[in-house]
This record gives C-alpha cells, structure tokens and sequence, in this order.
C-alpha cells in the first residue's frame, strides 16, 4: 500500500466522523431546545376577558399579544418601555396595537382592545 493511499483513505474516515459527529450534535442540540419549548407548566400570564375573538369564540392572538404586553405593568411603566410620549392608556394601546397588529385594521383593533383590557385589570 503506498502513502498516497494511507493518507487519502484516513482524511475520507476523518471526513466521515466529523460529518457524523456534527449531525449527532445538531440532533441532539435540536433535541433539547424542542424540550425546552414543550408543554410543561401553566402559563405564566393571566386570561383577560374574552371580548376580542377570532369569530370561533377564542381570543384572537393580536389580542392576545396586546393583553400580554400592557399586563406587564402600569401604564407609565409600559409607555416607558416602549418610548410612548404621552403616558395615557389609549396612546400606550395604539402604539402595541401598531406593534403587535401586523398592519391588519382587525389585529390593531384587536391588539389595541387586549392592551386596554390589561390596563383596566391591572388598576
């Protein structure tokens, strides 16, 4: 067997073992971070009021955005947050409306309606 054929036959087993060990390592990574996004514990967040449905009587998830990051505290807290001059509840809603909405007049409103919903559970 000469050298040239040794040396070509290791860097192709090499080759083998390095693309196994990186699929092992992608598997196993993937694996984890799936488990991690699994069920589990209860919500942490709170339900609001069912006023804002997808037409199925469940609320829809632009309310449900809206209600979730207006509950994360006061309405000074949150325009804070999000940069809102004016620190009223309606101004605070219309800007995670716009943030959460996605462009669609239905998710503002939506979105806009969870916000305030929050702010008026969490007086």
């Amino acid at each position: 067997m000469s050298r040239r054929s040794t040396s070509s036959w290791r860097s192709g087993t090499v080759s083998a073992l390095r693309r196994a060990f990186l699929l092992a390592s992608t598997l196993l990574v993937s694996a984890v971070l799936l488990a991690g996004c699994g069920g589990g514990g209860g919500s942490a967040t709170t339900a609001g009021p069912t006023t804002a449905t997808d037409g199925g009587g469940a609320q829809s998830g632009a309310y449900q955005g809206g209600f979730e990051i207006c509950s994360g505290g006061t309405v000074e807290e949150i325009a804070n947050l999000y940069g809102v001059a004016e620190a009223t509840a309606e101004a605070v809603a219309d800007v995670i409306a716009e943030a959460v909405s996605g462009g669609t007049p239905a998710d503002a409103a939506d979105a806009k309606q969870g916000c305030l919903d929050a702010f008026a559970q969490h007086k």
